[in-house]
């Protein structure tokens, strides 16, 4: 039997997870951004924004953390970036996430990240769990 082993690559550096609501499709989950990390000194310097990769990369996580298991990502199908995150501006998100398993086994995520009536980000995804 094969081991496997979780890496939480931001979780507890670049955000951490304030709350956490199972709903009927999926979960919720309050995170608050930390605006000194490392990626920010990058990505902008004097101007940091959130890059799409590591919001992509935060929905894996907490999805992970959900299911309880690790993931692959197999397809971005669609994800639209609508509005910039600055961690200075923004420090909290909700990430909204529908979860479902398919026949074939991959498990389809959509769902918004956003904060209060703004929407920063509308996401669909296919992960394939690691086993």
């Amino acid at each position: 039997r094969r081991r496997i082993i979780r890496y939480n690559m931001l979780n507890n550096t670049f955000y951490t997870i304030r709350k956490r609501t199972d709903t009927e499709g999926g979960v919720d989950y309050r995170v608050s951004l930390n605006a000194s990390h490392v990626i920010y000194e990058a990505h902008f310097p004097g101007n940091p924004l959130t890059p799409g990769v590591c919001i992509i990369q935060m929905i894996k996580e907490l999805v992970e953390a959900y299911r309880d298991t690790t993931f692959l990502l197999r397809t971005i199908k669609n994800v639209k970036f609508m509005k910039v995150i600055d961690p200075r501006i923004v420090g909290e998100l909700t990430f909204a996430l529908n979860v479902t398993t398919q026949d074939d086994g991959m498990t389809i995520v959509s769902g918004i990240v956003g904060e209060g009536d703004t929407i920063f980000s509308k996401i669909n995804l296919i992960f394939e769990e690691v086993k």
